[in-house]
């Protein structure tokens, strides 16, 4: 007899696939659930990292008793509790604290100078041995400041703050403030400098070099007055980037940032400083060949083809004009245009072509490029003698004789290379917190406006274009890594000996650094500008691995 066996497979399979369906979903949906719980609870710290506590804290609260998050929510809502100041926070667990980001509360209140919330929350961190907040607990007291405050929390918790960088900073200006310093002067980056004592006068921090810093930058910090803080336009590192590369040699460097003015460094030899305190300012030479810039920018103003005109031209070592004879310093030959003519150097084409402008043309734009008629300060060249003959006029298209230029305004000078405008200088970047954490930028003069159409900008980029490649007067100066526009120049002065300026921007094509080196008391014409190539050279090559 046959028994027939129900087919129950196919109904027990399709079961199985439905409940494997069922648990797969079910999962899913549970991975998306503590998937947004976790997106939801970040969302709010950020927010609360934000500073927008009251908001955050709203929304913390829904993840207090959510199991997975709860101790973190926790202690979301005690920080933003003591960072609105309106209740008494439960003290939560250090790693909780951590977790819920405190660091970043705390660095914020510091940067923002939110410092009566700092020091609520840098309380709730002490109190749950969060090992930053002693730190920050002390800055937000030496910043008010609060002295008895701060040294209470220096005496309870001295180990803690000390293990931070910040907190040694703290204990440092607070020893300052109880000296009587009125404000704390830091570089352009932030790093300690000096301090204004209680006379008004800056001193310097022990270790920093007296040479980096020249009488202007001190007379600034000192006219800020009593306040917080103060930043110069001064960079350590590029300072003694510069006066590594000025070495032994006789003379001065100042750099410049080209878009707001700041004086980043400005520094002279030894002996300089022991005769001009502050010669990267105030000293005042010839420009020689850097002007040869202003003649050409001169004659694209008055729409001459200035490329075609030089072109033209032969130079024969010499030529005579009324009123006697110019020399260049060998015969260039026929010349192959504004490029050829910049690269070597040429005295008479450029004379030649100032001759042709005429006299007023040169002096209009001498007076664009920040040269004035008698007195001047330090932030312009000055014209010794503005009447003469075409000899006289052949001398100030090349800069000699009745022009004169200090480093300074030489740097100011260069950056015409980088937009077309002349930056005024600046020697404060920003008002500060003692601690340096809190930066305010200082606004600065609008820069002044040289060459009004972008491609006569282009053109004389493109003129210089030669001087550092073979044949030209700063052959192999400027490294592949930092590209530069620069123009050399050489004079002499009786009885002072040879000098040189050299001068330009970079890194190209788009400019930040202006430079202006400038040699001193050379015996003859070429050591002056083997000395002067030489710290181009070191200077370039250190910019070119120096952070910007």
């Amino acid at each position: 007899m046959r028994v027939r066996v129900p087919r129950q497979g196919p109904r027990v399979l399709r079961g199985l696939a439905a409940l494997l369906v069922g648990l797969v979903a079910a999962g899913s949906w549970f991975a998306v659930w503590r998937t947004r719980d976790t997106l939801a609870l970040q969302t709010a710290l950020a927010v609360l990292a934000r500073g927008e506590a009251a908001a955050a804290r709203d929304a913390l609260v829904a993840h207090v008793d959510c199991g997975r998050h709860e101790g973190t929510a926790r202690a979301g809502v005690a920080l933003a509790t003591a960072w609105l100041g309106d209740g008494a926070p439960v003290v939560p667990a250090a790693a909780e604290l951590h977790a819920a980001g405190a660091a970043l509360l705390y660095h914020r209140a510091l940067r923002t100078r939110e410092l009566g919330a700092l020091e609520r929350v840098a309380r709730v961190g002490v109190d749950a041995g969060e090992p930053l907040a002693a730190a920050y607990l002390l800055a937000a007291q030496v910043e008010q400041p609060e002295e008895a405050a701060a040294e209470t929390t220096l005496a309870r918790h001295r180990a803690a703050v000390e293990a931070v960088g910040l907190g040694r900073e703290a204990v440092r200006v607070l020893a300052l403030r109880q000296a009587g310093a009125q404000a704390v002067v830091r570089d352009r980056r932030g790093r300690a400098l000096g301090q204004v004592d209680g006379a008004g006068f800056f001193r310097l921090d022990a270790g920093i070099d007296p040479e980096l810093v020249q009488p202007p930058f001190e007379a600034a910090a000192a006219r800020f007055g009593p306040g917080l803080g103060l930043r110069l336009s001064l960079d350590l590192e590029l300072s003694r980037l510069a006066l590594r590369a000025l070495g032994g040699v006789r003379g001065s460097i100042v750099l410049l940032d080209v878009e707001s003015g700041h004086v980043l460094a400005a520094v002279s030899d030894l002996r300089t400083r022991r005769r001009e305190p502050a010669a990267a300012f105030e000293q005042r030479r010839e420009p020689a060949s850097i002007s040869k810039l202003v003649t050409s920018a001169a004659g694209l103003r008055a729409g001459h083809d200035v490329d075609r005109e030089i072109a033209a031209m032969t130079c024969r070592g010499h030529e005579t004009y009324a009123g006697g004879t110019l020399w260049c310093s060998f015969p260039g030959g026929k010349m192959g245009g504004l490029g050829h003519a910049m690269a070597i150097s040429c005295n008479t084409v450029f004379a030649n072509l100032g001759v042709r402008l005429g006299r007023a043309a040169v002096l209009a734009e001498l007076a664009r490029w920040g040269f004035a008629s008698g007195d001047a300060g330090s932030e312009v060249g000055r014209v010794l003698r503005a009447a003469g003959n075409d000899r006289q006029l052949a001398d100030l298209s090349i800069g000699l004789t009745d022009t004169d230029i200090t480093p300074l305004h030489a740097a100011r000078f260069a950056a015409v290379l980088a937009r077309g405008v002349m930056p005024e200088s600046a020697l404060l970047a920003a008002r500060d917190g003692l601690l340096g954490a809190s930066p305010e930028a200082i606004g600065h003069a609008p820069a002044r406006v040289v060459l009004e159409d972008p491609a006569w900008v282009d053109v004389l980029r493109r003129s210089l274009a030669g001087v550092t490649e073979p044949g030209g007067t700063a052959s192999g100066v400027a490294p592949a890594g930092f590209p530069v526009a620069m123009k050399t120049g050489t004079a002499s002065e009786w009885r002072v000996g040879y000098h040189c300026n050299y001068v330009g921007v970079g890194p190209l094509p788009h400019p930040r650094i202006a430079f202006a080196v400038r040699i001193t008391h050379g015996s003859n014409s070429s050591r002056a500008s083997r000395a002067a190539r030489e710290v181009t050279y070191r200077l370039l090559h250190a910019l070119e691995r120096a952070p910007l």
